[in-house]
């Protein structure tokens, strides 16, 4: 029996580390860039149901594309590579600009270690939900 993790919860307790990263002193992270990475999170483990390795990638991508550097960004998930020479604008980060607080960028690289080290124990999330569990275990005969 293979243990598998549920997606909500991944997600939840992903999201408490962001909000007890914010209530340390000297870290500034509003609400609204919490909500654009856990939006970020959930957009990897949806993309990439099955692929390890895709998984790992847009991980690692997340933190440096928050902050402007794009040289690891797919453009497939990247607006910036799609179209270089247009003005990029993060349109779910405040101002709708890139995040410049280095010590927030290496402690948003810490946050987003474990998951990214672990990226194979996430290509198959489950769902503690009653009906999405049932419906999950129906469609997988």
């Amino acid at each position: 029996m293979k243990k598998r993790f549920d997606k909500n919860h991944v997600v939840i307790n992903f999201t408490k580390s962001l909000y007890k990263l914010k209530s340390e002193k000297g870290m500034k992270i509003s609400k609204a860039t919490i909500t654009h990475l856990e939006k970020c999170l959930k957009y990897a483990f949806s993309k990439n149901k099955g692929d390890a390795t895709g998984i790992e990638e847009n991980l690692k991508e997340i933190v440096p594309h928050q902050f402007g550097d794009h040289s690891l960004c797919q453009a497939r998930f990247c607006g910036y590579k799609r179209n270089p020479t247009e003005k990029y604008i993060h349109r779910s980060l405040p101002y709708k600009t890139s995040l410049h607080d280095d010590s927030l960028r290496e402690r948003l690289q810490d946050l987003f270690k474990p998951y990214t080290t672990h990226a194979h124990q996430y290509i198959d999330l489950g769902s503690s939900q009653q009906c999405e569990h049932a419906n999950k275990e129906v469609s997988s005969y």
